[in-house]
């Protein structure tokens, strides 16, 4: 878990932990809220362009967490309380981390069984993949 002050810096940070050779994938959690002013656009746009700047440039995968929201309610029903978009970035994440692996011809980090059903079920990873990066949410007023 890496914290930074805003939501912009978030990028840089996610860059340094992708060349840093230690993580398969890296996910970018936070919020930024929309204000009185049109700094929410400016801000979204350049987090959205920082963060995938940082993957193309370092070939690891980083995941866009960043909520766009109106209010902070909206925030804490998409982080949780209504879904639960931390658990979909960690699928993103692991997903796009078993493709560059098979890419590489390396093993993946995660495995799949299917059921019956036609279902996937995970498997136990063999290995923490507690890594994030985080920012408090980012109201631009």
């Amino acid at each position: 878990y890496i914290w930074v002050p805003g939501s912009f810096e978030i990028s840089l940070m996610a860059r340094q932990a992708a060349l840093s050779g230690r993580y398969d994938a890296v996910i970018c959690l936070g919020s930024v809220i929309r204000g009185q002013t049109p700094h929410f656009d400016y801000v979204s746009a350049e987090v959205a362009k920082g963060i995938a700047a940082a993957g193309f440039q370092t070939g690891v995968p980083v995941i866009f967490g960043i909520l766009t929201v109106d209010t902070m309610q909206q925030a804490l029903e998409r982080a949780g309380i209504k879904s639960n978009k931390g658990w979909e970035y960690a699928m993103n994440a692991i997903e796009m981390a078993n493709l560059i692996r098979s890419f590489r011809g390396q093993e993946s980090i995660l495995g799949y069984e299917e059921s019956e059903q036609g279902t996937l079920s995970q498997q136990t990873l063999p290995f923490s993949t507690n890594w994030t990066i985080a920012s408090e949410s980012d109201p631009d007023s």
